[in-house]
């Protein structure tokens, strides 16, 4: 079985607490993947400090939503590792992935998205 990250970019919790962001990404597997086996697939790490991985779906699918959740704003940058380990779905895929996470009192444009 194969299986691929796709994430998001960093957001803002709604309301006006600029020091937390949340990461929404997917798991895409060839397969189905039983949501017991896909808790144990991605892992993120702040400043060696562990941080939450939240599945919203409950649902066998081969795309999983997941969130990293409270993810901190500091006076300085700092990295969010992703990483990611197939082995509890039945795969040999993995992974990781660093992200930037802007210090705050700082604007910067992560995205763009043209809709016509």
């Amino acid at each position: 079985m194969q299986i691929s990250i796709k994430k998001d970019e960093l957001q803002p919790y709604p309301g006006n607490d600029s020091k937390l962001s949340f990461l929404d990404g997917k798991i895409i597997s060839s397969d189905v993947i039983d949501k017991d086996k896909i808790v144990g697939i991605i892992s993120a790490k702040q400043d060696g400090r562990k941080l939450d991985v939240i599945y919203p779906d409950s649902d066998k699918a081969e795309v999983k939503n997941f969130r990293v959740e409270n993810i901190q704003r500091k006076n300085e940058e700092s990295m969010v590792i992703l990483s990611w380990n197939g082995k509890s779905g039945g795969s040999s895929d993995g992974g990781s992935v660093e992200i930037v996470v802007p210090p705050l009192n700082t604007f910067e444009l992560i995205n763009v998205k043209i809709i016509n």
